[in-house]
């Protein structure tokens, strides 16, 4: 999951092009300035002026990106179980997958999903030194390696039910972008939950088992997930879905997230753009009938992404 990041340097501002939705960059000294198209506003036209102008407009094209600019920072990926169940649910004999969350996927073939991080951090605690994997195949020996500068975990995150299930990291070097490696976008709240969340469905990918307590995946591994209405499934377990948390999967269907896939990114399509919508968090075993996948819903953080980037500016 790769969310953008500016990171200023001396020299000629405008290479690449910081500015969002078609807008033009004017050069300056350790600076620049943005011209944003009509509908577009903020220092990078990163944000709407009106949402039903963004509703209309096509956004950044991912099958035509010839540069993107910033340096990214990528989700803190946690392995993660089915949250302690609410004092209030009845006791059942059903017992939960300790870790979630791609099963009945596809093979994601090199430059479909170019936000693509592994699934894991790797982090030597008594050196406190961690490192990120960019790849798309264990096999091939294509992975990049990025040491790690800074973790922002959120700060109500609740490990008990998984609430506020979101962090940041930042490296200490821009990843190099390639037709294989680019950005998903990051959409604004609005956008995102009456537009993006009312599509008919997102996509998942990750390196994750391929079946539940099965081997983990040495292909990265891509599937098309619907979305669940909250109130739907509510009713199918017995633990919290809180309004930071959105459904997507199937019911009836061996398809889902699953061990290992926790942290990895969910993106809804739109007008051949790519939005950050998701992030995978819980859910109770992998493809069980009846159970969907629970992902941290990121328009609702929206305010706070915004934050870490202010402060990792200055």
């Amino acid at each position: 999951l790769i969310f953008p990041l500016l990171k200023c340097t001396y020299g000629d501002q405008c290479k690449p092009n910081p500015c969002q939705y078609g807008g033009t960059c004017k050069d300056g000294i350790g600076t620049y300035t943005c011209t944003c198209l009509d509908g577009y506003q903020g220092k990078n036209c990163e944000s709407d002026g009106k949402l039903n102008e963004l509703h209309n407009n096509n956004g950044t094209n991912h099958k035509n990106i010839t540069s993107i600019t910033d340096s990214p920072d990528l989700h803190l990926q946690n392995e993660t179980k089915a949250p302690d169940r609410k004092e209030t649910d009845p006791k059942t004999n059903v017992s939960p997958n300790p870790h979630t969350r791609i099963v009945g996927g596809d093979d994601c073939l090199p430059g479909e999903c170019p936000w693509q991080v592994n699934m894991y951090v790797l982090c030597l605690t008594y050196k406190k030194m961690c490192s990120v994997v960019v790849a798309v195949d264990k096999e091939e020996n294509t992975e990049m390696m990025y040491s790690v500068e800074k973790i922002f975990v959120h700060g109500r995150f609740v490990s008990a039910t998984y609430d506020y299930d979101i962090a940041l990291i930042k490296l200490k070097e821009p990843i190099k972008f390639s037709i294989y490696v680019i950005p998903a976008c990051l959409p604004d709240a609005d956008f995102a939950n009456e537009i993006l969340m009312n599509q008919k469905s997102g996509t998942v990918s990750g390196f994750g088992r391929l079946y539940e307590h099965g081997r983990v995946s040495n292909k990265l591994k891509v599937l098309q997930v619907p979305y669940i209405d909250r109130n739907s499934c509510k009713q199918i377990t017995n633990f919290a879905i809180t309004e930071n948390m959105l459904c997507a999967g199937y019911d009836n269907i061996t398809k889902d997230a699953c061990q290992g896939d926790s942290g990895v990114p969910h993106v809804t399509k739109y007008k051949d753009t790519y939005f950050v919508t998701g992030i995978v968090s819980w859910g109770e075993g992998c493809a069980r009938k009846g159970k969907y996948g629970v992902y941290t819903k990121v328009s609702k953080f929206h305010a706070w992404l915004k934050r870490i980037f202010r402060l990792l500016i200055i």
